[in-house]
């Protein structure tokens, strides 16, 4: 379910759906894996961009989308 609603807020640049989520954006790309283990959800956010704002920006985007989820 977080990775189909981070993909959807992100659906302007381009994905690779393949073990996970990957995102390419201009200035790098993000990739979000999820495991379940037990009972446990295990996600792994991995984050590179060449701009510190614009790869804090789109961090604070998915984190957002994350609490969102939380709260419902």
């Amino acid at each position: 379910m977080f990775l189909s609603w981070v993909s959807g807020a992100f659906d302007l640049y381009l994905q690779d759906e393949f073990n996970g989520l990957h995102v390419f954006f201009t200035e790098g790309n993000f990739h979000i894996k999820n495991e379940v283990e037990n009972v446990k959800v295990i996600v792994e956010i991995n984050l590179e961009s060449k701009v510190l704002e614009n790869g804090q920006m789109i961090f604070d985007k998915i984190i957002s989308i994350y609490n969102l989820l939380l709260k419902n």
